[in-house]
């Protein structure tokens, strides 16, 4: 292939790249990173229990802190704009190591890799196993392929992963898999010499990653450490860990649409017809390699990102490029398709109503609810639903528990979305226990938080609300002076939303939270006028109407979110909606939708509705 088309090709998919992942901070994980950075600087030592909790002080929390002190000396020289550059330059950087010179192969597939590497580009330590993985494995193979590569750098990778991310596993677990692959070529004669004579040279520096592991703040209670996180059993019940479903549902629901999960399931197949590739040509290895980074990601979301740094490297190598007279039309099937994937990507991203190319602190953070903390100084401990971490690192305070999970166990009466539901004796034991005298809300997509309950309870006065979060002071005599001069009426307060799509729709569902159904309608209104298409908006405007009664709207607004991407929510509110109106056919057919799209295991109550409706349905 001409150098310059491919040149220019290279530079596209390395900038689209760098657009995906060139987004606002939206993960609590930075923050832990953060806090633990400033605590080194401040102590001059390095935390080997948690500091940072008043449930979980002392408790054991071994982590890596090279990436801290990365991410907070970046933070001191341009704030959180350069850390969201940081993330950008991260997954243009792995798009970069993908890439093979002269090989549109490779183009095609970094392009379809991009969105799994820009999910796992985020500003937090993640990023730096996205990266080193794809360098390792980048190395491994070439010199599979070719018995060149500076197996030297290695060991010195592996010093930096080690001191950067948990996931350094996942190097090792490469290396052994290397080992495999040169075994699977031992059946064929021809070929056993060359993968004798590889291994031969290889392994001192294979070798040398295993002790290098050592060289880290820890030492050997390193994998103590790791072993702790792997094995924690809260991972089961977070997002990015559960497995992704494979059904048909699933499957048209997401590749069909703009649904973030679509990438994970097209490039599973693109692993699939790779690996038949490599079976026809007998090169087994590639096959194992292929399929067990696929199984690993439809096991957890989490591990995705690694499918497409495989699929992009060995498919590069098992899939010949197109010969010379070919070589125009596949370069321009290669253009309209790098084309194509940006556009549906950052069309993705419009519709659910992220902001393109904006930097800095995302939305969900509740920083004006911690300014009104610090500048009213509010007296005891803290208690917040989420953001823990950021909560420490504005205003130093500890906190109940974050992002961290870990150290806290049953100290913390494991998630904290369940303590406020919690019977009103072992809520109060808990905040006496700890002296919280202050709650933190953040009112977001995904909360759970009993809003109504707390705005009217005898216990708790609400003293600041906005469309991201609320804070509430205990009624005790000493903070009646404070109450009497900042509390505020959940029922009447107006919230003042941007122009803007996601302040709007925060902003209904706050609404919708405390039953002002009419406030909440004029709101979701308003952010629809400014996202037509978003999937998310229509549902929220659909359960407003179911509220308010008005069954044919609602029904209307949660069959126009399903036509735009079908979820687990539009699916459990049409067969809400379709039990209310005795439609036996359409509540099974979103109930089976609904369990399709559940992700994990299903509940036992959901499973046996549809099969008690689907007999009902048959006779």
């Amino acid at each position: 292939m001409n150098n310059i088309p491919w040149f220019t090709l290279a530079i596209i998919v390395i900038a689209y790249a760098f657009i995906s992942r060139l987004q606002p901070i939206s993960t609590e994980d930075l923050f832990f990173l953060l806090n633990t950075a400033r605590w080194i600087i401040q102590h001059y030592q390095i935390p080997w229990t948690d500091t940072f909790s008043y449930t979980a002080a002392g408790q054991p929390w071994i982590y890596p802190v090279g990436g801290s002190l990365l991410f907070y000396a970046v933070w001191l020289i341009g704030g959180y704009t350069a850390l969201c550059v940081i993330g950008a330059s991260a997954c243009a950087l792995t798009a970069a190591l993908l890439l093979r010179r002269d090989s549109v192969v490779s183009i095609i597939l970094v392009t379809l890799a991009v969105p799994l590497i820009a999910a796992h580009s985020d500003v937090r330590a993640d990023l730096f196993t996205t990266i080193l993985a794809a360098a390792f494995l980048a190395i491994l193979w070439r010199y599979h392929e070719t018995k060149r590569g500076r197996l030297w750098l290695l060991p010195v990778l592996m010093i930096i992963w080690v001191n950067t991310h948990p996931g350094f596993i996942l190097g090792l677990l490469l290396i052994a898999a290397y080992v495999g692959v040169e075994i699977l070529e031992m059946p064929w004669r021809e070929r056993r010499q060359m993968a004798v004579a590889r291994l031969r040279c290889a392994w001192p520096w294979l070798l040398a990653c295993i002790p290098v592991t050592l060289v880290n703040p820890f030492g050997p209670w390193l994998y103590a450490g790791v072993y702790r996180l792997l094995s924690d059993p809260q991972t089961k019940i977070i997002n990015e860990w559960m497995p992704l479903n494979l059904n048909w549902t699933a499957l048209s629901a997401t590749i069909l649409s703009t649904d973030p999960d679509g990438p994970s399931y097209l490039m599973g197949i693109v692993a699939v017809v790779i690996a038949m590739f490599a079976a026809y040509r007998r090169r087994f290895g590639a096959v194992v390699m292929l399929v067990g980074a696929a199984a690993l990601a439809f096991y957890s979301w989490r591990l995705n990102g690694f499918l497409g740094i495989v699929s992009a490297i060995i498919g590069t190598s098992v899939i010949a490029e197109p010969k010379l007279h070919w070589r125009p039309v596949v370069t321009l099937t290669a253009t309209v398709l790098v084309g194509a994937s940006a556009i549906t990507q950052l069309s993705a991203r419009l519709a659910q109503g992220e902001p393109l190319l904006t930097l800095g602190l995302g939305h969900e953070f509740p920083s004006r609810a911690l300014s009104f903390i610090e500048r009213e100084s509010l007296p005891g401990e803290i208690i917040a639903n989420k953001n823990g971490a950021f909560q420490v690192w504005r205003t130093s305070r500890r906190d109940y528990i974050d992002a961290r999970r870990q150290p806290f166990g049953a100290n913390a009466l494991g998630n904290v979305t369940n303590l406020f539901s919690l019977p009103a004796p072992q809520w109060q034991h808990e905040v006496d226990r700890y002296g919280i005298n202050v709650i933190l809300a953040t009112l977001d997509l995904y909360s759970v938080f009993p809003l109504l309950q707390f705005c009217d309870s005898e216990q708790w006065a609400p003293v600041y609300l906005d469309e991201v979060s609320v804070i509430f002071v205990r009624r005790t005599p000493e903070n009646q002076s404070l109450i009497s001069r900042l509390q505020i009426d959940c029922h009447t307060i107006q919230l003042h939303a941007d122009d803007d799509f996601v302040a709007q729709r925060n902003a209904t569902l706050v609404y919708k939270a405390l039953n002002r159904y009419p406030d909440a309608m004029a709101t979701i209104r308003n952010a629809l006028a400014l996202k037509p298409r978003s999937a998310t908006a229509h549902e929220i405007a659909g359960e407003i109407y179911l509220r308010s009664g008005f069954l044919a709207d609602a029904k209307r607004e949660f069959l126009q979110s399903a036509a735009i991407t079908p979820t687990l929510p539009n699916q459990l509110a049409l067969a809400a909606l379709a039990h209310r109106q005795g439609d036996i056919k359409a509540e099974l057919d979103a109930l089976q939708a609904a369990i399709d799209l559940w992700l994990g295991a299903p509940p036992i109550e959901l499973l046996q509705r549809e099969a008690t409706l689907r007999a009902v349905y048959q006779h």
